[in-house]
């Protein structure tokens, strides 16, 4: 199967060609994450990417103009662009046919869709979370539901004090929601920690959402995050979260006993994303 890239023009708000070949790009949806300055290499890439030239093409093309270097590196260097500027939506795919994405092709079929929140989505994200049934949300350690509702709720999507990943189906209504707190862990900046997971016993969903979050966060991240880690309450109903994780690659680092309180312990799992490695082609 062949795969067409193509630059999405409207996912930039705005682009300026700089010194040396390089390029300064802005993202629409994402303007918290400033000006982004494209190296030489990437800035080429990206250029071929008009929708018209396949991913072998544009290898090609890169290759006969710097037969100096390795096809390997070159194809090593046009999935890693492509991977990476198709999380922040700055490249679409022609026909649909995604070779990056980590997703449950029968989900996305049925018109399914991901997406980072971000300030707009807050009318949606609120009124989402206050008809779920409690039932239906787990909280991780140290996140209670006060946490979202209303004013704080806002103030977390408007400061990325934590970050929403949402399912949506094919209406644009909200299946589940993920977060992820990646600010104030004064235990370790590089480290954010789960915090919700909604419609946790839809387990296809839920993996689908959170296979998703762990292969873009690194990219997405509003700071510098080497590891996802969720801290679970020990007890036998905890077991379909500790299974969404484990099979989602996450190991148990440790556990702690009479953490809260009188034979009340803990578990830490954490997603390594160093060891993620992008898709090849």
């Amino acid at each position: 199967m062949k795969y067409y890239p193509k630059f999405n023009e409207k996912a930039v708000s705005f682009e300026r060609d700089e010194n040396n070949g390089n390029y300064l790009i802005k993202l629409a949806e994402l303007p918290e994450l400033g000006d982004m300055l494209v190296n030489n290499t990437t800035h080429k890439i990206l250029h071929l990417c008009d929708g018209s030239n396949d991913i072998e093409k544009i290898i090609d093309i890169l290759v006969s103009k710097y037969p100096n270097v390795k096809r390997e590196v070159i194809s090593n260097d046009v999935a890693n662009v492509c991977s990476k500027f198709f999380k922040f939506g700055v490249i679409e795919w022609q026909g649909g046919n995604d070779p990056f994405v980590i997703a449950n092709k029968k989900l996305l079929d049925n018109g399914y869709n991901v997406k980072l929140a971000n300030e707009g989505d807050y009318p949606k994200l609120l009124a989402y979370l206050s008809q779920l049934d409690s039932k239906n949300i787990f909280y991780f350690v140290d996140c209670i539901e006060k946490e979202y509702v209303d004013i704080v709720l806002r103030s977390k999507l408007f400061f990325r004090i934590e970050d929403f990943y949402l399912l949506l189906d094919k209406e644009d209504k909200i299946q589940s929601v993920i977060g992820v707190i990646n600010r104030g862990i004064k235990q370790n900046t590089q480290i954010a920690r789960l915090s919700m997971i909604t419609n946790f016993n839809d387990k296809d969903n839920c993996s689908f959402l959170l296979s998703y979050l762990c292969n873009t966060y690194k990219d997405n991240a509003a700071q510098e995050t080497t590891v996802i880690r969720g801290i679970i309450e020990v007890k036998d109903e905890n077991k379909t979260i500790i299974d969404l994780l484990t099979n989602n690659n996450f190991k148990c680092a440790t556990k702690l006993e009479h953490e809260l309180g009188c034979n009340i312990g803990v578990e830490y799992y954490d997603l390594n994303l160093d060891n993620i490695k992008e898709v090849s082609v």
